[in-house]
């Protein structure tokens, strides 16, 4: 190969290796700040207790980012915040794993599993350690809407909602949904004897 060619294949090797670190640097960025912005929507679906759409925002980091600690940090804080210690260890173990240890981040996700260890050894359950009576009369007390939140905090807690006479003496639903309801047998027994479901006008 004669000098000229040599320098012109030089050239070339060297202005696609710049193009493609720029590529690879507009990528770098791209995915930086997608990363940030499911973090940030995950963080304030949180605080709203949208606790669902925050796991799946911060699973989507995980996985586009799987060697970033970020990402179980974030679905380790929402597991957290719901009162599942034992989720969010496992979370926070898989991170501690897969994830790059140099970073700040690391070192959070190591005081989030410690935290959430010593938290899982003192929770106390104040439904299922009190009297039937009184877990029935604070659900009781409960709106619609928040009795239907406690049916997914665990099963103890869905099985004395279901067997409470006082919780679903009264049932609202959207227009069309309570004659839907009605039609389903199951639905009928899980309701207390005499039960009203009425829809919103």
């Amino acid at each position: 190969m004669y000098p000229q060619q040599k320098r012109r294949k030089h050239f070339a090797d060297l202005t696609n290796a710049i193009t493609h670190a720029k590529h690879a640097e507009v990528h770098r960025l791209a995915t930086e700040g997608i990363i940030n912005l499911l973090h940030d929507r995950s963080r304030a679906l949180a605080f709203t207790c949208n606790f669902e759409e925050a796991e799946n925002e911060s699973r989507q980091i995980i996985a586009r980012a799987p060697q970033l600690a970020v990402g179980y940090l974030s679905l380790g804080d929402n597991l957290q915040a719901q009162g599942k210690y034992a989720a969010a260890i496992r979370i926070y173990e898989t991170g501690l794993t897969n994830a790059i240890s140099e970073s700040d981040s690391y070192a959070q996700l190591e005081k989030a599993k410690a935290m959430s260890v010593v938290k899982d050894a003192y929770r106390f359950d104040i439904i299922t350690s009190a009297t039937i009576e009184i877990a029935y009369n604070i659900f009781s007390m409960l709106d619609q809407t928040t009795r239907c939140i406690c049916l997914n905090v665990c099963q103890k807690w869905r099985g004395i909602l279901f067997s409470s006479p006082k919780a679903w003496h009264r049932v609202v639903f959207d227009k069309g949904m309570s004659s839907f309801l009605n039609s389903i047998p199951i639905f009928g027994r899980v309701l207390a004897p005499g039960a009203v479901i009425d829809a919103k006008e």
